[in-house]
């Protein structure tokens, strides 16, 4: 017999009830938000909002938000609903201008993460933090990427492009057809490895190397990671309760053991090797970064004032801005040159062209790859920047509203803690600032035509601010890695090529969904 029933089970039946009224209430409250207030948007439904595709992988983010973008053709902006939560969506690039850079203080941050700060110690990076905290970190990290810094680790990073040819040449032998994919993937973790890590694992020809093995799980999500984002998706306050972890016990203390054994080996031993983990360790011991060269042109001053209120760098935090320079530039730079080969492929008479353009530098430096070789390569700049505008590592960019701010030329005032929505995927398919958009064309970034464009149509790193302070770096790799692999290889299609590529729709940055299979032969 129940308290308030005679029969148990209907008040069961009625708390059950009671929950779900609860629990629908909370979830759809907020779904007039952006009909009350007069912006045009997509109509949501229970239980995902507009994002249902997106939580049931059935689309990756650049698909959704491309489908969205296009019913609002003519609009400055857009409304959807990640779950619960309302969000806006601007079109105008000079709207978009505005959230970057010209009202950035409105925008400072991206979207909160629930972070275990004790556990999940290595996500405290920059990119993940926010507010004072992120200036801080911002402005002692700034000087690490200066192209005197670049050119420095090129040396490093030569020498892995030597170990990839050498890895190619022994493939080839036994086949025609190779995964790019894999092969740039472990080219970019031996730089990776020897730059932020000062370690020379070379895992192109060591196949079960550890290092390798962890930076693949990073990107792995798995099925447990992707239900717990779900449940703190429809209920925010869970995300404390259930004290989850971005990543793995083993990747963290996999990068914490190394990053500590290496610092405290070095400042033992005095020990100076110019790449990404030295320049972290002297913030640590709060020595100037600049070399001699740019304390001479006046840089010195900037430097002090940009050394922030906190002194040094605990291991902690080593470990974690590593972390970001590991899965940062470990995915992305594989992904960009897999793509890249792709189309080269599929394109041949531009790979012809790119090939001359690399064969006539090289003649000039004495056939050497040189950092000043890279930077007299025009062409391979317009082929990168169409592969990052085809297949930008980020489908779209967030930012959080942290102050009242009314929308320029409208009455729309957006609150703090609006989340803001960036869909960068779209607006570089658009056909208005790309014709034909699904034409791999790399003149459309001949001098002339980036004039004709509003600047703020192409953010493969974003802008602003906020723009990924890596940038350099990724685009030195990446020039590297294809001047390795174009100026000895000729690529093209297989049987086995998968055409159109397809995108993974869970992953969180842009990378094939299967492997790219290409054909190659060695160049004369």
């Amino acid at each position: 017999m129940g308290l308030l029933f005679e029969s148990t089970l209907l008040e069961v039946l009625c708390i059950l009830l009671l929950l779900c009224w609860v629990f629908y209430s909370n979830v759809t409250q907020k779904y007039s938000y952006w009909r009350d207030r007069g912006v045009p948007h997509i109509t949501p439904k229970f239980p995902f909002g507009t994002m249902k595709d997106i939580f049931l992988g059935r689309k990756h983010f650049g698909e959704i938000y491309d489908e969205f973008y296009k019913q609002f053709k003519g609009e400055r902006y857009f409304g959807t609903f990640s779950m619960r939560k309302p969000t806006f969506v601007p079109r105008d690039p000079e709207l978009i201008k505005n959230i970057l850079t010209k009202d950035f203080h409105h925008f400072s941050d991206r979207l909160e993460i629930n972070i275990n700060k004790k556990k999940d110690y290595i996500h405290l990076h920059l990119f993940n933090m926010s507010g004072p905290e992120w200036k801080k970190m911002r402005m002692k990290l700034t000087p690490t990427f200066t192209s005197g810094k670049m050119k420095t680790m090129f040396l490093l990073m030569s020498k892995c492009s030597e170990q990839l040819k050498e890895f190619v040449d022994q493939e080839i032998k036994y086949t025609s057809v190779l995964d790019v994919k894999e092969a740039l993937a472990r080219f970019t973790m031996d730089i990776i490895a020897t730059c932020a890590f000062g370690l020379d694992i070379n895992s192109l020809t060591d196949k079960d190397c550890e290092f390798y093995r962890i930076g693949i799980k990073v990107f792995q999500p798995t099925t447990l990671g992707i239900i717990l984002q779900t449940i703190v998706s429809f209920l925010p306050f869970m995300g404390k309760i259930i004290s989850m972890r971005m990543a793995s016990p083993d990747v963290s203390e996999f990068l914490t053991r190394i990053v500590r054994e290496t610092v405290e080996y070095r400042e033992k031993n005095n020990i100076v090797r110019n790449d990404f983990l030295d320049l972290l360790i002297r913030i640590r011991q709060n020595k100037s970064l600049l070399d001699d060269d740019e304390k001479f042109n006046g840089h010195s001053d900037t430097e002090k004032k940009k050394s922030g209120g906190k002194e040094g760098l605990t291991i902690e935090e080593i470990t974690a801005q590593s972390f970001i320079f590991f899965a940062a530039g470990f995915e992305t730079a594989s992904s960009t040159m897999s793509f890249c080969l792709y189309e080269l492929a599929c394109n041949p008479e531009i790979q012809v062209k790119l090939y001359q353009e690399i064969k006539e530098v090289l003649a000039k430096h004495g056939g050497k790859l040189t950092y000043q070789a890279l930077q007299e390569m025009p062409y391979m700049d317009k082929v990168i920047n169409e592969t990052l505008r085809r297949y930008a590592s980020l489908a779209i960019l967030t930012r959080l509203c942290i102050e009242p701010y009314k929308v320029p030329d409208s009455d729309l005032v957006l609150e703090k803690g609006q989340r803001i929505t960036i869909p960068t995927y779209a607006i570089h398919h658009d056909p208005e600032y790309y014709p034909e958009p699904y034409k791999f064309d790399p003149e459309r970034f001949s001098a002339e035509k980036v004039r004709e464009r509003h600047p703020y149509v192409h953010l493969p790193f974003g802008e602003g601010p906020r723009m990924c302070i890596g940038m350099r770096f990724g685009l030195l790799q990446t020039k590297i890695g294809l001047t390795e692999m174009l100026s000895n290889f000729e690529f093209g299609l297989s049987p086995e090529t998968q055409i159109p590529i397809a995108i993974h729709k869970r992953a969180f940055v842009t990378q094939p969904e299967k492997p790219i299979l290409l054909s190659l032969t060695k160049r004369k």
